[in-house]
Order: structure tokens, then C-alpha cells, then sequence
């Protein structure tokens, strides 16, 4: 009778770079900084909203297997994720998303319009530091990649609108079905967001107020 194998968890898998990939989520908020209000307000939520880290975890585990020292290791990991950020930062907008792990997306918390900008600004931080390691072949890669992940998009937003239109939906539509309202209360903010019409179930962390209204508070946030 063959052995089972007892399950792998992603904290088993991350446990050699763990070290590691604390330094990495310091590289990225160094990365992200500025001084603009609103640039350091959206990159707080998105620091709050990043994932398991998961792509800078193979990054790492790829470069200790190969038994290779390089100082850029924990830069390029941050970019990595960098880049991944800024591609659900456009996609929620894209996808008109208000959740997104749990939290607000950036477009349903702030607008589309600083979904956007913020992609785009997050894309520009990772090219910054790629030009700043004076190596030609992370930023080649990296180029490529983000080149395809958009014509991906563009192919995914073609194909949609070919299965999905008709002449039925050719009257306007308006952009949003949804708004955000914040307001602060002495535990602090408490995000008020609109759902759009017939979604009448709150995501996880939320709670109902209305047939189309939910909300969440700090300590509801995860």
C-alpha cells in the first residue's frame, strides 16, 4: 500500500525564504513611497491588500536552488510583485470589481480614474528600479512580460464584447453602478459601498445595511 503524503502548506513552502520575504514587503513600500496625498493614501490600502507574496516566493526559491548570490535578488522580487499589483489594480477597473481579496477594490474605494493612474504609476516605479540595477536583461523580461499580460487584456476585453454585445445594449449605459462614500467615526473610517443592482450578498469580512449597500470597518478587514 503506497504512503500517503501528508499536505503541503504555502507557509511550509515559504518557510526557507521567510526571512527573506520580510524584506521583500519592506522593498516594496520603499519602492511605492510618495509624497502625493492621495498616491500615499491608495498605496496604504494596496500594502493592506497584497497577496501571500507568492510570485516573489518563487523568485527566491528559484535563486537559492540554483545555488547563485546576488545582492538584486530582493529588489527584483519586489518588483515582481509590483508588477503583479498594478495588473489587478487595472483589472478590478476593467472588470468593474469592488472586491478584491476581501477589501475594496481602488476603483470602487477612490474612482477609475485613480485605478488607472495608479497602474500606470506602479508600472512606472518597477521600470524605475529595473533601469536603477543597470542591468539590460531584468528589464527586457519584465518589458516583454507586461507587453503581453496588456495584449492579453486587449484580447479578453475583444472577446467579451464580441460574445456579449448586441443590439439590445446599444442605448448608454451608465459607467458606474456603484458609489463609495467614507465617512469617520471614532474607531475610524468605516467604507460605505454601494453594490451594484441584484447583488444582494455582502463578500466575506462585510455585513449587510441594505439590499444593496454593505459596509466594513478596520477591525472587519483582512
Amino acid at each position: 500500500m503506497s504512503q500517503q503524503l501528508a499536505p503541503v502548506s504555502l507557509g511550509d513552502i515559504q518557510r526557507p525564504v521567510a526571512g527573506e520575504l520580510e524584506l521583500v514587503a519592506e522593498e516594496l513600500r520603499r519602492i511605492i513611497t510618495a509624497d502625493f496625498p492621495i498616491i500615499a493614501e491608495v498605496n496604504e490600502h494596496l500594502l493592506r491588500m497584497k497577496g501571500k507574496l507568492f510570485r516573489p516566493t518563487l523568485l527566491l526559491l528559484s535563486q537559492r536552488a540554483s545555488g547563485a548570490e546576488d545582492a538584486r535578488t530582493v529588489t527584483l522580487a519586489a518588483v515582481v510583485e509590483l508588477i503583479h499589483l498594478a495588473t489587478l489594480v487595472h483589472d478590478d477597473s476593467v472588470d468593474h470589481s469592488v472586491l478584491r481579496r476581501g477589501m475594496p477594490t481602488i476603483n470602487a474605494l477612490f474612482s477609475h480614474q485613480v485605478a488607472v493612474i495608479m497602474g500606470d504609476y506602479l508600472y512606472s516605479r518597477a521600470i524605475i528600479e529595473l533601469v536603477g540595477l543597470d542591468d539590460l536583461v531584468p528589464l527586457r523580461v519584465f518589458a516583454r512580460v507586461t507587453n503581453e499580460m496588456t495584449i492579453g487584456e486587449m484580447r479578453q476585453l475583444e472577446a467579451h464584447d464580441k460574445l456579449a454585445y448586441d443590439e439590445a445594449q446599444s442605448a448608454p449605459r451608465p459607467r458606474h453602478s456603484w458609489r463609495v462614500r467614507a465617512r469617520w467615526v471614532r474607531s475610524g473610517p468605516r467604507r460605505r459601498i454601494a453594490r451594484p443592482w441584484g447583488a444582494s450578498a455582502c463578500g466575506s469580512g462585510w455585513r449587510s445595511r441594505s439590499p444593496t449597500i454593505c459596509s466594513i470597518t478596520p477591525s472587519a478587514k483582512r
